[in-house]
C-alpha cells in the first residue's frame, strides 16, 4: 500500500456504477418519452379544451413514422445532454499530499491542507471549512462519501462524519437582535431565493454571508446560521 502523499487520488461526484446508469439511462428515458409524445398528442387532441391545443393538434397530425422517429431522437439527445450536464455539474475531488482541489464544470479551486479545519458531506453537499470555521467550499456531491473519507484520512486531511459545529446553529428569525441589518437583509433575500429554488442566487448569497462571517445551512425552506470564529 502506498503511503500518504505518494500519489494524487481522485474521487468523482458519482460512483462508477452510477455514471453508466446516468449516461445510458437518461438518454433511454428521454427516447421513451419522445416516442410517447405523438400517441399522447393523438389521444389529447380529442379532449377539448386543453392548453396548447393547437400545438397538440399539430403534433397529432404529423406522419406517424417520421414523427415518431424524430421525437424519439430528440428525446434521446435531450436525455444525453441532461446526463452530460449532471456529470459535468457535480464536483470532482483531487487529493494531493498538500493540496485539496475541487473541480466543478470548468472551474477548479485548490486549498492548502494547512488551511482546512474540516471536510464533510451533508445532504449531498461537500463542505470544506477553514481554520476560522467559515466555508471554503459548498458543492454538490452525489457519491457515497466512504471512499472520499478514506482517501482524505489516508492523506492526513481532517475528515468529519458530520458537521462538527452543528450544535452552534440557530434558526434565523427576521429582526432578531443577534444579527445586524445587513445580515438580516442577505438572509431575507436568500430566503426568497430558497423558496424559488434559485441555485445561482443561493450560491452568490452564501458567499455574501461568508464575507459577513456567517455560515448558513438549510432544512427545507428554514435557514439556520452560526458565526465563524
Amino acid at each position: 500500500m502506498s503511503s500518504p502523499g505518494d500519489e494524487l487520488s481522485t474521487v468523482a461526484g458519482f460512483d462508477k456504477g452510477e455514471r453508466p446508469f446516468i449516461l445510458i439511462g437518461f438518454p433511454l428515458i428521454g427516447a421513451v418519452l419522445g416516442w410517447c409524445i405523438r400517441p399522447l398528442a393523438t389521444w389529447a387532441s380529442d379532449i377539448d379544451p386543453l392548453p396548447f391545443g393547437r400545438v397538440i393538434d399539430l403534433i397529432a397530425g404529423w406522419n406517424v413514422v417520421w414523427a415518431t422517429a424524430v421525437l424519439t431522437a430528440v428525446g434521446l439527445l435531450a436525455g444525453l445532454a441532461l446526463a452530460l450536464y449532471v456529470l459535468h455539474d457535480t464536483v470532482t475531488v483531487t487529493i494531493g499530499p498538500t493540496t485539496l482541489e475541487l473541480t466543478r464544470g470548468d472551474r477548479s479551486t485548490a486549498f492548502d491542507r494547512t488551511e482546512i479545519d474540516a471536510v464533510y458531506v451533508e445532504a449531498k453537499r461537500l463542505i470544506v471549512l477553514d481554520r476560522e470555521t467559515a466555508e471554503l467550499a459548498n458543492e454538490p456531491f452525489d457519491a457515497h462519501p466512504e471512499k472520499l473519507a478514506a482517501e482524505l484520512r489516508r492523506n492526513g486531511y481532517p475528515w468529519c462524519d458530520a458537521d462538527p459545529y452543528a450544535s452552534a446553529y440557530r434558526r434565523w428569525l427576521d429582526g432578531s437582535p443577534e444579527l445586524s441589518d445587513a445580515e438580516h437583509f442577505v438572509l431575507r433575500t436568500r430566503g426568497k431565493a430558497l423558496a424559488d429554488d434559485d441555485d445561482d442566487e443561493l450560491a452568490d448569497l452564501r458567499k455574501e454571508l461568508t464575507k459577513l462571517g456567517l455560515v448558513v445551512r438549510d432544512e427545507g425552506n428554514r435557514q439556520y446560521w452560526r458565526r465563524a470564529r
